[in-house]
This record gives structure tokens, sequence and C-alpha cells, in this order.
């Protein structure tokens, strides 16, 4: 895995002012999302904001220790700074709970999406598999249905990858067992 190198960056109102010092990947400095209130309230009242390098080409615990120097010799100085924290802390790496994760999907469902949205979304997805993409196969010695290729490894201890490989008749059989995908039956036909 490639490491990015970090950054540290202040942001200042048109007429020089610094009120925000951040660190992050080469990208951030330019970015408005995720951004705190204060520091979102700062640019909508000034219109815009400059961003100025400070050094770039960092490991990421010297940014972080460069980035808490900056906030601290800045605030001494005067500045009010729209910094939530004194600095050295960052999301890398983070991931949400599943608690979280189930939180903010319930809060994202039935809500509206423009067209613009719902055009980066597909084009993200093309070439990509459908998420419920599991078919139910029947495994003909038991006969037994399970939901997918996988359970049907789990449940009987063979691979997946075995039984994928017999129902696409690459072999005769997967661990033993012989395979089906299971037809749907749709009401009404």
């Amino acid at each position: 895995m490639m490491n990015i190198p970090s950054c540290v960056y202040t942001h200042s109102k048109p007429n020089g002012d610094v009120f925000y010092v951040g660190k992050g990947k080469p990208w951030r400095p330019y970015s408005r999302f995720s951004r705190n209130k204060l520091w979102l309230s700062v640019v909508d009242e000034h219109g815009d904001f400059d961003v100025n390098i400070i050094e770039a080409e960092m490991e990421e615990q010297e940014a972080f220790e460069l980035e808490i120097f900056l906030i601290e010799e800045l605030r001494e100085s005067g500045l009010s700074l729209c910094n939530i924290t004194n600095g050295g802390r960052g999301a890398n790496g983070y991931r949400h709970t599943a608690e979280t994760r189930a939180k903010i999907s319930r809060a994202n469902k039935g809500r509206p999406r423009s067209a613009a949205h719902c055009d980066a979304i597909s084009r993200a997805r093309r070439g990509k598999a459908p998420k419920n993409r599991c078919k139910p196969v029947r495994c003909l010695e038991t006969n037994t249905v399970f939901e997918s290729i996988s359970q049907a490894a789990r449940d009987l201890n063979i691979s997946a990858g075995g039984v994928c490989s017999m129902l696409k008749g690459k072999r005769k059989t997967a661990g033993g067992y012989r395979f089906e995908y299971v037809q749907e039956v749709s009401c009404g036909d």
C-alpha cells in the first residue's frame, strides 16, 4: 500500500488573516467538505478562503506535531482560529462502528437525491457487481437448499470456489457434493 505524504496548511480570509490550521493529504487543503460549522460560517461570511501550504511531503506524525505547534503559536499571538481541537488528531484509518453505520443509513433512507448525485452514484458503481447477487443453490446429495454458494460452503465445510467451479461446469463435484442453482418461481406466471 502506497503511503501518501501529509501536508500542513493554513486557510486565510481574503484580507490575509489566518483562521484555520490543518493537516491532511495533498488534496485536503483545497476541500470544502467535512469542515466544522465555525469554518463554514467564516467562509460563508467572507465568500472564499486562501490556502497556504506551510510544509508538504511530511510523515504523518511530523505533520501532527507541526499542526499542534502552529495552532498554539497562532492562538498565543491573539488569532481566533476555527480549529475545534489543539491539533494532532486525525481521522486517518477511522472506521465507524456498525451501530453508527446503521444510524447513518437510517438517516439517509428516503432522502431525495439530485439528478447529479444519482449520476455520480451510477458512475461509481459501473463495472461493480450488484450488492444483492446471492443465488440460492441446492445440494443434490442432501436436497438441501442454501441461500448462497457461501452459505453452502460454510455449512458443508467446503470451498466456496469449489462450489462455484462445479456450478460453472469446471469440475464434477465440490468436496464430494454436486450442486445446482435453484430456479426462483415467480407468482402469477
